[in-house]
């Protein structure tokens, strides 16, 4: 939005004294136009004499105002200030309400443009909208009911009836119009939908309210939630585009829509749910291209066609949840959509950019009794939604979520699974994520490997050599994946297995088809970060730095931060904390990520690497104190990694003992409240004290967390 003035109570009172306030009346029609009072004594001056000077209507115009603007706009700072003035003006009866000022002030509210034709013109009024619990009658003043012709007054009830259907909240309507204005004024329904979403917007959390203004609505609303065309909307549309909208929400048709008035766009809208859902997408940019989104969520051939290309940013609308889950249920009830489905979800988890958060969003709605019905039409789709799900508990680090997952799994027996073409290929994955669930997440690090897991190896190995052409192997992806797992096992069990290590990555970038299948690049790829890691446990700097440059594609000074996977990024902080190399266009990246890093693995590690290396106290802190929440929000694997934060916070006398010594007793109380190893952990447990806790990790930090896991 965009305004030619702004207004504040002293100011008005200057006008008043000038005899000139008729010139700026119109200007506190508009809340977001008002300018918090600098002094709180000079605006209860200022509101003493415009009280006692100004006619009723004219009183109770400007005291609309300024609740609006206190209500309207209650997460700034001075606006709780202003409503307290306020209260020792007047009463809500003065503004035509029958509610009290505790009420008004318990309710959730928004400020909602509201377009209105006046003559052969049109411009922008204003509304305070709000939403009450527990009420069911719509509420608003009572001189406004006289200005509205019946079409107006009936449209809003039924915009009402809609929002207390879906909400079981009661809307509130405060408009801002001129003082002295005649009967029948507001002619038409088209301030339904505007008031609508005004309420909608308001009885939303306060981290879901819209706030940004780009938006504005006109339109009606019948009794099915279906939004009406209304007249004028041209008008309208050059009135918002002045004021600095940039989209229209209307009933105008997919022909209309494509045309733009000064820079705003009509944005064509069909029902109350696809207008929540732009209204709630802020930004018209994305509003227009994330109306396909919508559609994939409300039709099941067009989600499982175009899950692929939906946008993460959709879960932040509020009605995702439920509208994603009603449309998942549909899918999963036709055996060729679910397979299609399932195709869509394992090559978006084969995409490495794409965050474990948006993932397990996706799996949400298919909890195990969904999956145990779809085994009845679709056993082998039942089982890969399982895998998934157990796929991404592992990689959030949430063992006890992996272990029921890995049971549903194992009720899928192999000789059901051998029947199909890749069956042999799924029991190796399931084996594979066996053992890293049982072993690596347990911290339980053991150089000799399972009998189940060389069992699978030579298995895959001789299906392998069996269909070698001309003596060229096949690229084999489940080999490849099990042979880096053996690697990491070696990196665990230390400089020792270092050769061991070595050699299993080397098997794994063989099975991964070598530099011949392009399609698997990112695969061999990531046993680079193997590498990186066993090095710099084996104190070869200069291998280290050779793995990396490979793992990001070249040199370290030339490395473009945007364009990392989380887990390069987690290799190079590391591998900068080890050895000081100084990186300053990295540095500057990172200072700017620690206020919104992902809330995943292993970004907990690359806060602690990052913290080492940084050179501010304060951003030390703020490092370590964000790896803390990072490990406690993860799963059980991550947990104990808060004593790596927490030893340097207490290294650098950067956080109270208290504190401190809160976090070593949660993370004490988590190893021994979970099937983590207490044989690993079992020097730390004996310490005498929590000082003596941290003192040991700073003192043995790859002992504790080796390889990967710092």
């Amino acid at each position: 939005m965009k305004f030619a003035f702004s207004w504040s109570l002293e100011e008005m009172r200057v006008w008043l004294e000038w005899g000139c306030l008729e010139e700026r009346r119109a200007h506190w029609q508009n809340p977001w136009a008002f300018r918090w009072p600098e002094n709180s004594g000079a605006a209860e001056k200022a509101l003493t004499v415009l009280q006692r000077e100004l006619s009723p209507p004219v009183w109770r115009s400007l005291l609309t105002a300024c609740v609006a603007a206190a209500l309207g706009r209650s997460w700034e700072e001075k606006a709780r200030d202003l409503m307290v003035l306020v209260e020792r003006f007047g009463t809500p009866s003065d503004l035509g309400l029958t509610m009290d000022w505790r009420a008004m002030r318990q309710a959730g509210w928004a400020l909602v443009a509201l377009p209105t034709v006046q003559g052969p013109k049109a411009t922008i009024l204003w509304a305070l909208v709000g939403s009450i619990p527990g009420e069911t009658t719509l509420q608003g003043p009572s001189w406004l009911w006289p200005m509205m012709d019946t079409q107006a007054q009936e449209a809003l009830k039924r915009a009402h009836d809609i929002f207390l259907l879906k909400t079981s909240q009661a809307m509130i309507f405060l408009p801002l119009i001129p003082s002295a204005m005649p009967n029948r004024w507001i002619r038409g329904p088209s301030w339904a939908l505007p008031a609508y979403l005004g309420a909608w917007e308001a009885h939303l959390n306060p981290s879901e309210r819209r706030q940004s203004g780009h938006l504005v609505a006109t339109g009606d609303i019948d009794r099915q939630g279906q939004i009406l065309p209304v007249g004028s909307v041209k008008n309208k549309a050059k009135a918002a585009a002045k004021a600095g909208f940039f989209g229209l929400l209307c009933a105008c048709g997919s022909q209309e829509a494509s045309r733009s008035f000064d820079g705003l766009h009509l944005i064509d809208v069909r029902d109350v749910q696809a207008a929540e859902y732009i209204w709630e997408m802020e930004a018209l940019g994305a509003a227009k291209a994330s109306m396909k989104d919508l559609n994939r969520l409300r039709s099941p051939k067009e989600l499982v066609s175009g899950l692929r290309s939906l946008d993460p940013r959709i879960r932040g609308w509020s009605g995702f949840a439920a509208t994603y889950a009603q449309t998942v249920q549909k899918v999963l009830h036709d055996p060729h959509d679910a397979e299609n489905f399932v195709d869509a979800l394992e090559q978006l988890f084969s995409d490495a950019s794409k965050d474990v958060g948006w993932l397990q969003t996706l799996l949400a709605p298919i909890d195990k009794r969904a999956v145990q019905q779809l085994a009845k039409t679709s056993y082998l789709a039942s089982y890969r939604l399982a895998y998934l799900h157990w796929t991404v508990a592992m990689q959030r680090g949430d063992v006890e979520q992996a272990r029921c997952w890995d049971h549903c799994c194992r009720n899928y027996s192999s000789k059901s699974l051998a029947v199909y073409p890749d069956g042999i290929y799924r029991i190796a994955d399931r084996l594979n994520r066996r053992f890293i669930m049982e072993y690596h997440s347990l911290y339980r690090f053991e150089p000799d490997l399972p009998k189940w897991v060389t069992a699978i190896r030579d298995r895959l190995e001789s299906l392998r050599e069996a269909q070698a052409v001309d003596g060229l192997k096949p690229a084999m992806p489940s080999l490849g994946k099990l042979y880096g797992t053996i690697a990491q096992n070696y990196g665990f069990c230390g400089p020792a297995y270092l050769n061991d290590c070595v050699a299993a990555v080397s098997r794994a970038w063989d099975a991964f088809g070598g530099d011949k299948v392009p399609e698997l690049a990112n695969e061999r790829l990531r046993q680079y970060h193997y590498l990186v890691c066993a090095y710099l446990d084996a104190g070869d700097v200069h291998k280290a730095h050779e793995a990396l440059e490979r793992y990001l594609g070249g040199p370290l000074q030339a490395v473009v931060p945007d364009c990392l996977s989380s887990y390069q990024h987690a290799a190079l902080a590391r591998f900068l904390a080890e050895t000081g190399l100084v990186h300053s266009n990295y540095e500057t990246w990172c200072r700017g990520k620690l206020d919104g890093t992902p809330t995943e693995h292993p970004w907990q590690l690359w806060l602690w690497n990052v913290g080492r290396w940084v050179s501010r106290k304060e951003e030390k802190a703020k490092a370590w104190r964000r790896g803390l929440e990072l490990c406690a929000q993860l799963g059980v694997t991550a947990r104990p990694m808060a004593l790596l934060h927490a030893a340097w916070l207490f290294r650098e006398n950067l956080e109270s003992f208290t504190f401190l010594e809160g976090e070593v007793d949660r993370v004490f109380t988590d190893v021994k409240g979970s099937r983590l190893s207490e044989r690993h952990f079992a020097s730390l447990l004996a310490q005498p004290s929590w000082s003596s806790v941290l003192e040991s990790v700073m003192r043995e930090p790859t002992r504790w967390f080796p390889f990967t896991y710092r």
